[in-house]
């Protein structure tokens, strides 16, 4: 309405590029890199890295839903794009 639709982040649905375990039944906001594969966008999901190294890699969020089973590479989830 006031002209900053562009600078929102885009909505879109992707696969996991790999299976995700979830630890609790809440939803979660994951940091996350957006890639190609076979044409097919994913997010391979950052976990285990320092914060530095995780900020300078991140382009993707990931909303992971709450679920309390594990998401595999054919699940899609929403994620945002910044």
């Amino acid at each position: 309405m006031m002209g900053y639709k562009e600078y929102l982040p885009q909505k879109t649905e992707v696969y996991l590029s790999s299976e995700h375990q979830k630890t609790s039944d809440v939803r979660k906001i994951e940091l996350a890199r957006l890639c190609l594969e076979n044409g097919v966008a994913k997010a391979e999901l950052l976990t285990n890295q320092g914060v530095l190294k995780s900020l300078t890699e991140v382009n993707l969020l990931v909303d992971i839903p709450p679920q309390s089973s594990p998401l595999t590479e054919r699940d899609k989830v929403m994620a945002y794009l910044n």
